[in-house]
């Protein structure tokens, strides 16, 4: 199912360099703010 799909896509990205990035960015400087490396 597509709820599936996103769990197995979604737990993937979480352990990116870029979850920390994008995450770190948002509590400091709010949304859309965040410049990823991809990684």
């Amino acid at each position: 199912t597509g709820l599936e799909i996103e769990r197995m896509l979604f737990a993937g990205l979480f352990a990116t360099r870029d979850r920390e990035i994008g995450m770190a960015s948002f509590v400091e400087q709010g949304p859309g703010k965040a410049r990823f490396e991809g990684k």
